[in-house]
């Protein structure tokens, strides 16, 4: 394998990690983020700072997003200073942003009219498996885009799904985002309503976990609230805006998405609240409030 020089752009709780692990698997890595704390473990992770989008790309064989919002790679990618600026040699950029797919699109047919390639690889999993390098990584793009990425993309995840086109990498994270917050705020309901009731947590867990109401959000977030634990694995305020991209984009395809609308209200409302940067299972917060209970393990 040859090493391979890799701009980051937005080096936040998954960014940084991932950029981490890139250095580990041999690599070079150029980056920029607005938070100068972020770009000092950066350089002492062995990684070079620079002062722009555009420097992080110059001399660059691939640059990777990790910026929170549409809007957000738009900026970074096509605005002034960006990426597109100093981009050279035919490099390929990576958004491994979670956006919609129209924008995504979008960014991509403007990159491309400039000569310029491009593929969506957006995230599964938590910020532990950022960590590790094991996140899931959905491509959308062209698959000989994909295999010059590739090297790089092993660094970080274990599992590399290619979804097809442009834009199924985006719609395949928007899907499973929405899946998985539903159910996670849907078990969190049916814990507090089950103690409401006065049945024990032991005697929920032992029963759910026994039927077709079994789910990895009752054996792993639920656990954790259990024990009063919401550092974040995925944040409130990032599952709102995923949900409000995904509610979106049904919407624009006709399609019914009428629990992941109600799963984004009670994200919003979590988030105003002031829970947005706990992990998304506080949602949970809002049902006990409303019942008097406590998902909590006896003691």
């Amino acid at each position: 394998m040859s090493a391979k020089t890799v701009g980051f752009v937005g080096l936040g709780v998954m960014g940084l990690p991932m950029a981490r692990n890139v250095i580990r698997g041999g690599h070079a890595v150029v980056g920029f983020d607005l938070n100068p704390a972020v770009l000092k473990e950066l350089a002492a992770a062995d990684g070079r700072v620079v002062d722009s989008p555009a420097a992080a790309a110059r001399g660059s064989d691939l640059v990777i997003t990790m910026v929170p919002n549409p809007e957000d790679v738009e900026d970074v990618v096509l605005g002034k200073d960006g990426i597109a600026d100093g981009i050279e040699n035919g490099a390929l950029v990576v958004v491994m942003s979670t956006i919609d797919p129209p924008s995504s699109i979008r960014v991509h047919d403007r990159l491309r009219a400039r000569g310029i390639r491009m593929i969506e690889a957006p995230v599964t999993r938590s910020s532990q498996h950022a960590i590790d390098g094991e996140l899931g990584i959905l491509v959308g793009g062209e698959a000989q885009d994909l295999e010059v990425a590739r090297p790089v993309l092993d660094c970080i995840g274990t599992d590399i799904t290619h979804c097809g086109p442009i834009g199924t990498g985006s719609a395949m994270k928007l899907v499973n985002n929405m899946l998985m917050m539903t159910t996670q705020t849907a078990t969190g309901e049916a814990l507090t309503y089950g103690l409401k009731a006065g049945l024990s947590l032991e005697t929920l867990h032992e029963v759910l976990g026994g039927t077709l109401a079994s789910n990895a959000t009752l054996h792993g977030p639920m656990k954790n609230v259990a024990r009063r634990h919401f550092e974040p694995g995925f944040m409130v305020r990032l599952g709102q805006k995923d949900l409000r991209l995904a509610v979106k984009y049904a919407s624009e395809l006709g399609a019914m998405a009428h629990l992941g609308s109600v799963t984004h209200q009670m994200l919003a409302q979590a988030n105003a609240r002031g829970f947005g940067a706990e992990d998304t299972s506080a949602v949970v917060k809002l049902y006990e409030e409303a019942a008097g209970v406590e998902i909590r393990e006896e003691v």
